[in-house]
């Protein structure tokens, strides 16, 4: 804490001056609600770019951690991915990233592929057959980068190469060392997975990932519990699903729907299509679904008409109640929502624009759990889908500030229906709490300028040894403003020690006397002391306590 100094009279009038803008400033920024979008302004991205390869002391941006059955972000929120599973040397394009946005997806695997000497080739056709220094890894990282910064999460999977074996339990372990060093320090990650086979046949995979980066995950695929024909990512007791029961579109519909019923999200396996870029996703993928949740999820889904239902708890996993204004978002693409879509919410109040593709909501003060109800507009616009993927795009779509409560009348795109009042209280009572709060502030400043006023006319007045505190000469002084011991008709011995001012005087206890400030005392007699005011002497230099005194003409400050 640094000592605390006058630099002369002018300039602590300036001092205070600022002072008191300052506090006024912090106060009126301390009374003016926070909106509920503060949670998700910054980058839309999920998390930061591709790092290169350093030791970080905390997760990365955006990295995805656990927490009891559920994924989840550094909120604490229940995170749920959808997207597509690259195959390995695939790179998409923004035609790929703007398509995977518009079907509200949110998350991208991204395939590496493992040589069975233990080396990550360049997948990509064309590429030279070569492992030195790891290419594949580089590829990877660029292809990571590219998604990330559109908002996407990412996990990196790990398979044999094509025609190359399988690389050797150690040899396995090793490089996937390597790969979780290269990527630790990555913002956006959902972590790294291995196929079924490879889990299998290297367990202490799990402990070299946890040595090389302790901030992402290791899933391992198996079988799953409610259908042994599909396949999941784990990681205990959280998952997610890998891999599709059967082919066709009614495979497509009871993998999307098995996620649901199981709460989890999905990674859907796309080959690679023309010019190296990946194929289509079926459409059937494009649903709606909670991507990020502000509490504890008891159930979400959409039936066949389209109507999509989510019902959570405002307490999230952790067991903490959720911060006010913390968002959850929910994705309404326009393949399931081609009219448009109309919402009913009880226990949180909408904050995203009208008719945008992602529907992000705020639980309301005192709420204990949420239901959101959605369905198709009979007529109207489809949803516009946001600039990137992800809930971090809620600050992209928010509602312009003016409307703090959920619309009520329909919009093209979209509608929200509340049974809260919505009067013209709502606007009425703010004003009043504001003019409220200026008279409240205005009263002490007025009062100082009163005080400063009617020193200023007392003080050029010449008097014996006055000290304005209503007493005769008896030792007391009245301070500046500011200084609580004196104005407490603290005796000046109280005030200062020695040639430092005391801690008793309200100044920093390193600051020297003020050459600026007379110090007046009665006669010879210092136990009659006392500080006469703040200012400049006219006609004595500055004295210490003890000092003989007289009389004293002071001009206050």
């Amino acid at each position: 804490m640094g000592a605390y100094f006058w630099p002369g009279r002018a300039a602590g009038q300036g001092t205070r001056r600022l002072t008191a803008g300052a506090v006024l400033a912090g106060v009126l920024f301390a009374l003016t609600p926070a909106s509920p979008l503060s949670a998700a302004t910054g980058a839309l991205a999920a998390g930061a770019a591709t790092q290169p390869p350093t030791t970080p002391s905390h997760a990365p941006p955006g990295t995805v951690t656990r927490t009891n059955q559920y994924l989840t972000d550094a909120q604490g929120r229940v995170l749920v991915a959808h997207g597509p599973m690259l195959t390995a040397g695939v790179t998409p394009g923004e035609s790929d990233l703007d398509a995977w946005v518009g079907a509200g997806l949110s998350a991208v695997g991204v395939t590496v592929a493992l040589t069975s000497a233990g080396g990550f080739p360049d997948s990509r056709p064309g590429a030279a057959a070569t492992t030195v220094g790891d290419p594949g890894l580089a590829q990877a990282a660029g292809v990571v980068r590219t998604l990330t910064d559109r908002g996407f999460r990412v996990v990196l999977r790990v398979v044999p190469a094509a025609g190359g074996g399988t690389a050797p339990a150690a040899t396995l372990t090793a490089a996937v060392s390597r790969l979780a060093a290269a990527f630790r320090g990555t913002g956006g990650l959902v972590g790294y997975e291995l196929t079924a086979a490879e889990s299998a046949r290297a367990p202490g995979v799990a402990n070299a990932v946890v040595a090389a980066d302790p901030f992402h995950l290791l899933w391992r695929e198996r079988p799953a519990p409610f259908d042994p024909t599909a396949t999941v990512a784990v990681n205990d007791p959280a998952g997610y699903l890998t891999g599709p029961a059967g082919t066709g579109d009614g495979a497509v519909a009871a993998f999307a729907a098995a996620a649901d019923g199981n709460q989890i999200g999905w990674f859907y396996p796309v080959g690679a299509g023309g010019a190296g870029g990946p194929v289509a996703l079926p459409a059937a993928l494009a649903r709606p679904y909670p991507i990020a949740v502000a509490g504890e999820v008891s159930q979400f889904g959409v039936d066949g008409a389209g109507t999509f239902t989510l019902r959570y708890g405002t307490t999230l996993p952790v067991g903490k109640p959720a911060p006010g204004g913390l968002l959850t978002a929910v994705s309404l693409p326009a393949a399931a929502y081609p009219t448009g879509y109309q919402v009913q919410v009880t226990g949180a109040k909408v904050f995203s624009r009208p008719g945008s593709a992602l529907l992000c909501l705020a639980a309301e003060p005192g709420a204990t759990a949420v239901s959101l109800t959605v369905t198709r507009a009979p007529s109207g616009q489809a949803p516009a889908p946001p600039p990137a993927a992800g809930p971090a795009a809620c600050s992209a779509v928010a509602a312009p500030a003016a409307s703090g409560t959920p619309v009520t009348a329909p919009t093209a795109g979209g509608e929200a229906k509340s049974s809260r009042y919505d009067g013209p209280l709502l606007w009425a009572l703010p004003l009043l709490g504001a003019a409220g709060m200026a008279v409240v502030l205005a009263l002490p400043f007025l009062k100082l300028r009163r005080l400063r006023a009617g020193s200023r006319a007392s003080a050029v007045a010449g008097h014996a040894d006055t000290d304005d505190d209503g007493h005769g000469d008896d030792g007391y002084g009245l301070a500046d403003v500011g200084d609580p011991g004196a104005a407490g008709g603290g005796a000046l011995d109280q005030l200062y020690s020695g040639s430092r001012y005391d801690s008793g005087s309200g100044h920093d206890s390193s600051s020297a006397y003020d050459p600026d400030t007379a110090y007046a005392g009665q006669g010879d007699d210092p136990t009659r002391a006392g500080l006469e005011t703040d200012g400049t002497a006219d006609d004595s230099p500055s004295k210490r306590p003890g000092a003989a005194g007289g009389k004293h003409r002071a001009t206050r400050r």
